[in-house]
């Protein structure tokens, strides 16, 4: 019942929607640091990316994900 709102093809035709959206030239979704930070899809150390993204600002996933990438594989 979760995903009556989504109708009959569930979260899988909102996903499709906002990737063909994105396609046609659509802006891509922006997230703050703490949203990133909480997001169990990111696959990233939760303490790399709140040493990395800056409080305030927003990023895309692809964005944050290649900060912190960067962070992470920087020569010490």
């Amino acid at each position: 019942r979760r995903w009556a709102a989504y109708g009959k093809f569930g979260a899988k035709r909102g996903l499709y929607m906002m990737q063909e959206k994105q396609a046609n030239g659509g802006t891509a979704p922006t997230f703050t640091k703490e949203q990133l930070m909480n997001s169990k899809t990111l696959g990233l150390p939760r303490d790399a990316v709140a040493a990395v993204l800056q409080d305030g600002a927003v990023y895309t996933k692809d964005q944050a994900s290649g900060l912190v990438q960067e962070f992470l594989n920087r020569r010490v």
